[in-house]
């Protein structure tokens, strides 16, 4: 051997070995005690890729006892890939040793393939074991290349057909290619295992922040769980960017009819408790509510009003990803505004009352008194023979300014009993057509020239069991309207006709109407029309009218046209005992 196969072999002592005819385990074992001697922290194995059996045979592992070599192999062979079908595996593959109850502290594994020196073929794996769960270092790396280029040697060298010693060209040439070969290969393994730690620290960094991200969730769970049992009248909804519910919890879940197990994990438009109405604004808030804002709406369920507040969530990169529906039962609160809106609307309406009694009262009280007033100053100065004609006909001006008087008090007496509920019906029978005339005689002083009430019915005698004072005033102020907003010569028909039980009487005049944008408040306190108010009147009579009717269980309907008059139809039961009874039976 010429001097530089003597330098190369003094560097590669086994060199001289593997050119040997030594058994294949005894050269692999010889490599592995070499290298393990350079250092007292890793054990080594070499696995011997077998074609036949496309299996992964043990090659040599001489300092793994046997009591821990089946599961450190088992493990390792577990993680490669089968021999056929692949020429190689990743350069650095590496695994953690589980212990199972064996007495090693072996805790990682780092294996390289060995590849032909002649056609690249894989032949084999070179596997460290580590004492720490750790990547190799650099010293490491290249004492496994070196060991991975020996075995490769000794492999290659034991597979071929004639084995033998090694020509020196040929040894001579390995070794200033494995010298090579080992430089090159431990930059190149040292970049990959720098890769590979910087993807642990990655993958550290993901893990790190994926538990303080469950932290955080975990957080903000017992939060919502927090708002939602210990807020009464609550529910809270919490949906992500595909508005799925991730989250549901709360009192008013039994009032709204969800159950918690099935609805979480569905998307709001799946949930078949949610109207249309409630789905579309869930999302068109919660589209809002992603951009950062906080919002609120209500809505209803069934009897059931809600607030509805919304609110981002982030997770803690300022990135929303979740909305918060927080549903606050405000049924009450809205029964309560809608009484105080009542009671203030009716405060508003007496306060309107008020007026429009103080501007009637002395509209109305100014003309009588003024008569009385003046006819009282003429009397005054009629004390002289031949007066006394004069003097009756200022007195009779003040007894019916009186009267007019005392019917504007009896009207405010008698919708103040009417409110109050003090009147009490005085049922009596009595035949209504003859009822009727007396009332047209006693309008006959009131009617203008050429006017008269036309008086019609479809029988002669009408047995009615009414209350004869609600009656009575009902029709005359019926009809002493009609004569009123009636010109002269213009009649007015009351006509009256039977349908089974009840009567149906109609007071049909044709005189100035009332306006149809004013109808609706025709049966209102103090209300006259626009096109009256040059006509005497309080305003007081229709809607006493109406409550007599509502009394005595009927019913008041009207039509009018301007300048052609109106049509009152009142209905009211014949037999007002009987309908009575029926009322409460039905009640």
């Amino acid at each position: 051997m010429n001097h530089k196969i003597a330098s190369q072999t003094e560097k590669h002592p086994l060199l001289k070995d593997i050119s040997r005819p030594l058994a294949l385990q005894e050269l692999l074992e010889q490599i592995i005690k070499w290298i393990e001697a350079q250092s007292s922290e890793f054990l080594i194995s070499i696995l011997v890729a077998d074609k036949a059996t496309d299996q992964w045979q043990t090659g040599a592992s001489p300092s793994i006892s046997s009591a821990i070599k089946e599961e450190m192999h088992t493990a390792v062979i577990k993680s490669l890939p089968k021999v056929s079908g692949t020429s190689s595996f990743e350069p650095m593959s590496k695994g953690i040793v589980r212990n199972k109850g064996q007495k090693h502290d072996l805790k990682a594994w780092w294996a390289t393939p060995i590849h032909s020196r002649l056609n690249g073929k894989l032949l084999g794996a070179f596997v460290f074991y580590f004492k720490e769960n750790r990547e190799p270092k650099p010293h490491e790396i290249s004492l496994m290349i070196k060991g991975v280029d020996l075995a490769a040697l000794a492999i290659e060298q034991k597979q071929t057909t004639n084995p033998g010693l090694v020509p020196d060209t040929k040894l001579r040439n390995y070794t200033e290619e494995l010298e090579h070969k080992v430089k090159e290969r431990t930059r190149e393994l040292t970049a990959m295992v720098k890769k590979l730690v910087e993807t642990n620290l990655s993958l550290e960094y993901q893990m790190h922040e994926t538990r303080l991200a469950d932290a955080q969730a975990k957080k903000n769970y017992a939060l919502y769980v927090a708002i939602a049992r210990y807020f009464p009248k609550v529910m809270i909804v919490v949906i992500n960017r595909d508005y799925q519910i991730v989250f549901l919890d709360g009192e008013e879940l039994q009032k709204i009819e969800l159950d918690k197990a099935n609805v979480e994990g569905l998307s709001v438009k799946e949930v078949k408790n949610f109207s249309d109405e409630w789905k579309t604004q869930m999302i068109n808030f919660a589209q809002k509510t992603f951009q950062g804002g906080h919002y609120s709406y209500e809505i209803k369920y069934s009897t059931n009003n809600y607030k509805v507040n919304t609110m981002p969530l982030d997770d803690g990169h300022l990135d929303v990803n979740l909305v918060m529906f927080v549903f606050t039962n405000i049924t009450e609160q809205k029964r309560t505004e809608q009484k105080m809106l009542k009671a203030l609307k009716k405060e508003k309406e007496l306060s309107e009352l008020k007026s429009r009694f103080v501007s009637m009262a002395s509209h109305e009280f100014r003309t009588p008194l003024s008569t009385i007033l003046s006819s009282a100053n003429l009397i005054a100065r009629q004390n002289e023979a031949g007066q006394e004609e004069k003097r009756i006909k200022n007195v009779e001006r003040i007894k019916s300014s009186v009267k007019n008087l005392v019917d504007i008090l009896n009207e405010f007496l008698s919708i103040g009993r009417l409110e109050e509920g003090e009147l009490q019906m005085k049922k009596e029978v009595f035949d209504l057509i003859d009822f009727m005339e007396t009332i047209v005689q006693e309008l006959q002083h009131v009617q203008k020239p050429g006017q008269q009430v036309q008086l019609s019915s479809d029988k002669r005698v009408i047995q009615v069991n009414l209350d004869k004072q609600f009656t009575r005033n009902v029709f005359l102020n019926l009809l002493s309207n009609a004569l009123k907003y009636s010109p002269p010569h213009k009649p007015v028909d009351l006509i009256i006709t039977t349908e089974r039980k009840y009567i149906v009487v109609k007071v049909q005049d044709q005189g100035i109407g009332i306006p149809e944008d004013e109808q609706q408040n025709l049966f209102n306190l103090f209300f006259r029309a626009r096109n009256v108010t040059n006509i005497e009147g309080t305003g007081l009579g229709l809607p006493i009218v109406k409550k007599y009717i509502e009394l005595m269980n009927g019913k008041i309907n009207f039509v009018s046209k301007i300048e052609h008059g109106s049509t009152f139809t009142i209905s009211l039961p014949i037999d007002q005992e009987n309908d009575e009874k029926n009322s409460a039976d039905r009640r």
